[in-house]
């Protein structure tokens, strides 16, 4: 019977480790085609230019609306990090409807989760905000992925080794 010495075990197991490290947090099927340039802002001031557009945002569920038309996502817009991952909600730029088809289940999509999207731009939508009317850009999903709360500080691995503690 042979029996594999440790150190190849230990090559294997780094190797899975490695692979299992390196897929995206977005499948590429839904990056592929996204226009980066199509920014919240850069939307926001001239939606009309980037109607149609496949986008990447993200940001912090504010609360779900479902209606005959499909279910309307409030999300708090935030800057995306290296992994397309929000940033802090202090960073907010404004805020963006994510148009579901159909239903939205309001526990899967309740207020406060981090988000990011994957989908086409579709126009504006104008609503009550407070005392006054904002005008949100609306994204129909194509894909979206929830973030878990960040518990631990992130770790940057490089040409040598290094953690990075707090922000990027």
């Amino acid at each position: 019977m042979n029996v594999l010495p440790a150190a190849w075990c230990f090559q294997i197991l780094l190797i899975f480790m490695t692979v299992a490290g390196c897929s995206p947090a977005i499948p590429h099927q839904y990056l592929a085609g996204s226009n980066r340039a199509a920014t919240f802002p850069a939307v926001k001031a001239s939606v009309q230019h980037y109607a149609g557009a496949s986008v990447v945002w993200g940001g912090y569920i504010h609360g779900v609306r479902n209606t005959p038309a499909g279910a309307y996502v409030e999300i708090v817009e935030s800057p995306l990090d290296h992994r397309d991952r929000p940033r802090p909600v202090d960073e907010a730029r404004g805020r963006f409807l994510l148009l579901v088809p159909g239903f939205a289940e309001p526990a899967r999509y309740a207020s406060g989760k981090a988000i990011t999207v994957v989908g086409e731009v579709r126009g504006l939508s104008e609503r009550p905000l407070g005392e006054i009317t904002y005008a949100y850009p609306v994204v129909l999903r194509r894909y979206d992925r929830f973030w878990k709360p960040a518990a631990w500080p992130d770790i940057h691995l490089g040409i040598g080794v290094g953690a990075v503690f707090g922000d990027d």
